[in-house]
């Protein structure tokens, strides 16, 4: 889920601040299902990283709404102290037109991603009416909590620009064998060897990037957490390559979300059986 917001937060910032930015085009009718976007008034002026601030916290808190009231307290207070900092370099008409532009385009784009098949997900991550396939070299549930699915049907979501996955699809993963000179098994059983000695560096990373399905286990999420909306805000709005930060934080937000889509969608086969102890 946290891809996803990545993916949509960056479109957000991006077209917030895109008509301050010479030759920039918004990403309205190029993006699937994006139709059209608020548009500036003719002629009338904005205070770009106002807007920016605006927008990036009206669509976190709409993303992020089940990340609980500390994450919705940060996003207000963040909100209001750049606000506040930044509201005395202009008039109190530009600040109210940034402020309500950077609104409507968070609203808009949220709108829109509410149809991408994603909406809420975070709702569903264990859905009971998917039954996974059974067999050699399927997922199967493990011990200990013997969980479902995570989020089985995430790669049906609509791509941001491609028409469907296939278009970019990534080399299919080795064909499942429990031979000892196989590909999918020597693999598996330099993982399980590697487990056996980490090292202390090892095995930090290792947790860092744990995704275990719980509040603060998400790799994307961690991911989110050197990229968060909030940092990209500040970092904008501190006027230190501000066009360039934000066509990059788009950039990586959707790259992360159709990473995490194919993923989801080639459904890799399961390495359970080839236990090292077992064959």
């Amino acid at each position: 889920m946290a891809s996803r917001a990545l993916g949509y937060a960056g479109v957000t910032l991006y077209d917030a601040v895109a008509p301050g930015i010479p030759n920039a085009k918004s990403f309205a009718e190029q993006l699937n299902g994006l139709a059209q976007l608020p548009r500036t008034l003719e002629g009338a002026q904005y205070h770009w990283p106002l807007a920016a601030n605006s927008a990036m916290a009206a669509i976190s808190r709409r993303l992020f709404a089940g990340a609980g009231e500390p994450a919705r307290t940060a996003i207000d207070g963040l909100e209001t102290t750049l606000r506040k900092r930044y509201a005395s370099e202009t008039s109190p008409a530009i600040v109210r037109r940034s402020i309500e532009y950077g609104r409507l385009v968070a609203a808009t784009i949220f709108a829109w991603s509410r149809t991408d098949g994603g909406h809420e997900g975070y709702m569903l991550n264990f859905p009971v009416d998917y039954t996974p396939p059974a067999g050699p070299g399927f997922w199967v549930s493990t011990p200990p909590a013997h969980l479902r699915a995570l989020q089985p049907y995430w790669g049906e979501n609509r791509p941001f620009v491609l028409a469907s996955n296939e278009e970019c699809a990534p080399p299919p993963p080795p064909t499942y064998s429990t031979a000892p000179t196989s590909t999918l098994y020597i693999e598996a059983k330099e993982v399980y060897d590697t487990v056996l000695s980490l090292t202390p560096e090892q095995r930090e990373i290792a947790l860092y990037w744990s995704d275990d399905p719980s509040p603060d286990r998400n790799p994307t999420g961690a991911l989110s957490g050197h990229c968060h909306p909030d940092s990209a805000q500040a970092g904008h709005i501190a006027g230190t390559c501000g066009r360039d930060l934000c066509a990059a934080w788009d950039c990586c937000g959707r790259l992360v979300c159709r990473k995490l889509a194919h993923q989801v969608q080639i459904q890799p086969n399961s390495a359970d059986h080839l236990h090292p102890a077992r064959h």
